[in-house]
């Protein structure tokens, strides 16, 4: 199938049967007959909140996605969200900071959630903002607090947060970035364990996301990563020789890129990232994708390229990726037999990945001549049920590559 066509594998998997069944729970909005968001991202939010019940008391009173007001997906959760993080006020106030911490984050979840699918709508972006604004006032708790460095690119700026290491001289340095409903606002504990190790760390919004929507995601949006580590590089401040990423689903597409393109880069973490299969969806299925079990995520990516899922032109989005093709295999990257990544690499995903094939994953480590996978059960898209265990053990791989020691005890 010509990856001229596109966007995601896992729509294939729905229409057609596919090879195993992905453990994504059933949808739990039903917006003018169709359903856009997973119930297991409920489920998820439940979990990190220690009470399902709120959760599912919440999501009762939500009837659509559209405008604001009550019933509506942004502004519930909303609520939710400013009702835990008034709780994490008190107990800042009471001096109780370890216990607010846990709650600021637990509303951060919240606020996270209630931006979905698209951070886009004014009622999404007021759930982003408070999103943004809960993490500004939650620094001033953290052992390593982040500066804002704004740098200057095509007449923007990308919004950086960059956590500095107290009392190291020209630390090396890691860039961060998640997917296409990542955040730089989410990398504890990652940034607090780089930092105690002498590691900076700069964090940003992927292209088309949180505070980078004036770039659109394209092939070579990796153009913003290389655009920073040329601005932290031309200070002084920082070891160019030690330079790492980090980069989660959509973002980890761009730290394959990076991988293959920069040769400074000395260490990549490549945490499920999308490689070809993912765009091999012909256009004429799009409209059942939209509708699918997973549908939030494309719609979010489409959102990301510039294009609008509820009144997409598919003729004329087929013409856009016809001219400029995401898949790695098409750019050159993988599947040729060659050893085109020499950077050493960590690859990471679950084992039952709807959106990222098992077949994509080697096709990468193929590509890299030092590469490292690692498979993590029968989970999902970016092994949710994993990452307590698989984030702090891969961000001690990365200490290690640019350190070379292991922080873990």
């Amino acid at each position: 199938m010509s990856s001229n066509h596109f966007f995601l594998q896992f729509a294939l998997v729905l229409l057609i049967g596919g090879l195993w069944q992905p453990l994504v729970h059933a949808q739990v909005i039903n917006d003018a007959g169709e359903l856009v968001i997973a119930g297991g991202r409920n489920q998820s939010l439940g979990r990190n909140l220690g009470n399902q019940a709120i959760v599912d008391e919440t999501s009762a009173r939500i009837s659509t996605i559209h405008g604001d007001g009550p019933g509506v997906w942004a502004y519930e959760w909303r609520l939710l969200g400013e009702i835990y993080e008034k709780r994490g006020d008190k107990l800042a106030t009471a001096g109780k900071t370890a216990e607010a911490l846990e709650t600021y984050n637990q509303a951060m979840d919240i606020y996270n959630h209630g931006y979905l699918p698209d951070n886009y709508t004014a009622a999404e972006r007021k759930s982003f903002y408070r999103f943004r604004d809960l993490k500004l006032k939650m620094n001033q708790y953290l052992e390593t607090p982040f500066e804002i460095v704004k740098i200057p690119f095509e007449g923007h700026e990308i919004i950086v947060h960059l956590y500095s290491p107290k009392g190291v001289s020209k630390p090396p340095l890691v860039l961060y970035t998640g997917g296409v409903d990542g955040s730089k606002e989410r990398t504890e504990p990652m940034s607090q364990v780089l930092a105690a190790t002498g590691i900076a760390m700069a964090a940003f919004d992927l292209a088309g996301t949180g505070e980078s929507m004036d770039w659109f995601a394209r092939p070579d949006s990796h153009k913003l990563h290389m655009r920073i580590f040329d601005y932290f590089i031309e200070t002084g401040a920082y070891d160019a020789e030690r330079l790492g990423l980090w980069g989660g689903s959509f973002g980890g597409y761009y730290a394959i890129r990076m991988a293959a393109d920069d040769k400074r880069l000395k260490a990549v973490v490549n945490y499920c990232g999308l490689v070809h299969s993912a765009f091999q969806v012909p256009p004429e299925a799009m409209q059942a994708a939209l509708k699918s079990r997973t549908g939030a995520l494309l719609r979010s990516s489409l959102r990301r390229m510039g294009f609008d899922p509820d009144n997409l032109d598919v003729d004329e989005f087929d013409k856009f990726y016809k001219a400029q093709p995401f898949s790695l295999i098409d750019a050159g990257v993988v599947g040729t037999g060659k050893k085109t990544i020499h950077t050493p690499m960590l690859i990471i995903n679950g084992g039952r990945d709807d959106v990222v094939s098992l077949e994509d994953m080697k096709l990468v480590e193929a590509a890299a001549s030092n590469g490292e996978m690692w498979i993590l059960g029968t989970d999902p898209h970016c092994a949710p049920r994993y990452k307590k265990i698989a984030i702090p053990q891969a961000t001690a791989w990365l200490v290690d590559q640019l350190m070379g020691q292991d922080p873990t005890p």
